[in-house]
């Protein structure tokens, strides 16, 4: 009994350095990694004559951004709607309320980060008239924002666990773990030391 308790040790070693992993990697995604200025529209539907939905997304290794905006209406904007195609961690992005004027203040954002899946999120709400140019973090530990020009740009560590994407990122990182601690103890053991 006593020699298998070494690797219960480690393999609990491992799933907690699985852990740390897994968030530091969603905070450095959060805290340095940039957002695009594009993103895939997933749907697009009218409100009212004035106002326009718009949900997209943008998928970048480590951060992926959901984005839900009314935006004044034009006459060329085709109406699409495929919002079933977002990803589960996106699920939580709201409908807006159409005010059948403008400027209406819907501008809200999910965000995800973590590799290779998706792990921690945090949502953004946009707060002012038309485009939002201040808003409130929810989920994550809000930092100063990357831009606050036409369409703003909010910044977070996020702290929202998306249960899939932290077992499964935790998982790998552990199994790293415990075979660069199984390789490092072995040559350890080979050198004499």
């Amino acid at each position: 009994m006593k020699t298998s308790r070494p690797w219960v040790r480690r393999a609990v070693s491992c799933v907690c350095l699985g852990v740390l992993t897994t968030i530091a990697v969603a905070w450095a995604a959060g805290a340095f990694m940039l957002t695009g200025d594009s993103f895939d529209v997933t749907r697009g539907r009218a409100l009212s004559k004035q106002e326009w939905w718009l949900v997209g997304i943008e998928l970048k290794p480590a951060r992926k951004r959901a984005i839900s905006t009314v935006m004044i209406r034009a006459s060329h904007y085709q109406e699409s709607d495929t919002l079933g195609m977002l990803p589960g961690w996106a699920a939580r992005l709201p409908e807006p309320v159409t005010l059948n004027a403008w400027p209406n203040a819907h501008y809200e954002i999910v965000e995800g980060c973590g590799w290779p899946w998706v792990a921690l999120t945090y949502r953004f709400s946009g707060l002012g008239t038309g485009v939002a140019t201040t808003g409130k973090v929810t989920g994550g530990l809000e930092l100063p924002p990357r831009s606050t020009g036409a369409w703003y740009d909010p910044r977070a560590l996020p702290c929202t666990p998306y249960v899939p994407g932290f077992a499964a990122n935790t998982a790998l990182a552990a199994v790293v773990w415990f075979g660069a601690l199984t390789a490092v103890e072995g040559c350890g053991g080979r050198a004499g030391v």
